[in-house]
């Protein structure tokens, strides 16, 4: 028989023996040539599923359903984004403010909060 000399196959050889190609088996199948799948499984953010405590909570609850940045809802209320993060980490929010949030939110939580008291 005939040999010839491969650098590329001495290449990948040199580097299985090395562990450095894991995913070769699988990458070079002849039905998905260098595609590995991965299942990956999407979780619901926890303010979607969790029923908000603080006026930050539905603040951020609002903006998720709503599918907004944290910058559009500063610049609808009139505040700094880095306020609105304060506010949904959990920062107290200063009463002024409380009727602006109020109407992005389209409710009064308060009132929902002392309904379940």
């Amino acid at each position: 028989p005939e040999y010839r000399y491969s650098r590329a196959a001495d290449h990948q050889e040199i580097r299985k023996g090395r562990g450095l190609n894991i995913f070769y088996k699988f990458s070079n199948s002849p039905e998905t040539p260098h595609k590995i799948e991965i299942p990956y499984k999407i979780q619901m953010p926890k303010e979607l599923t969790e029923e908000p405590i603080t006026l930050g909570d539905h603040l951020r609850r609002r903006r998720f359903e709503l599918g907004l940045y944290q910058k559009d809802v500063a610049k609808q209320i009139g505040v700094t984004t880095s306020t609105i993060w304060n506010w949904e980490h959990g920062r107290t929010i200063d009463k002024r403010f409380v009727p602006l949030i109020e109407n992005f939110l389209g409710y009064r939580p308060a009132l929902v909060r002392e309904a379940n008291s």
